[in-house]
């Protein structure tokens, strides 16, 4: 069987026609596949019908499918328009959240700082209030001569 007959019964085994964009968490590529697949298949299957015959060619797709086709390719390129421009809020977003994230860190070492800080004043206040409680019990009382 020639290269050509193998053709021209894959092709004719398919059905002509313009294929259905389907959005049920298909990949972005897959959707934009779909159309220009398509129209790669019903211009083949054109070409095919238009060759010089050795055997019957397949019958031409009819007008309909290709403008369905296009259709399909426009709705697919829209979608492909919106996702971009949803990436780019995203992205922008992201970077915001990690401009946040990083103000948050910031913020955290300030007050981890500002904590230790502080624990040395407590420490060091607690050291004084001791020492002060330490003195009071030492503490003796003179008395008070007059030398006036």
């Amino acid at each position: 069987m020639s290269q050509q007959t193998k053709q021209q019964t894959l092709v004719s085994t398919q059905e002509a026609g313009p294929s259905k964009i389907h959005d049920d968490g298909a990949s972005m590529s897959a959707t934009l596949l779909a159309p220009l697949n398509e129209l790669q298949a019903l211009a083949h299957t054109l070409f095919l019908s238009l060759s010089p015959p050795q055997s019957k060619p397949p019958p031409a797709p009819p007008i309909s499918a290709f403008l369905e086709c296009d259709r399909a390719l426009a709705s697919a390129i829209n979608l492909a328009h919106t996702h971009q421009i949803k990436q780019r809020g995203i992205d922008a977003l992201e970077a915001e959240i990690l401009d946040l994230e990083a103000q948050w860190r910031e913020i955290c070492t300030e007050l981890a700082a500002g904590k230790v800080e502080l624990e040395e004043l407590i420490e060091e206040g607690n050291e004084r209030i001791k020492a002060i409680e330490e003195a009071k019990k030492g503490f003796i009382i003179y008395p008070l001569n007059e030398y006036s």
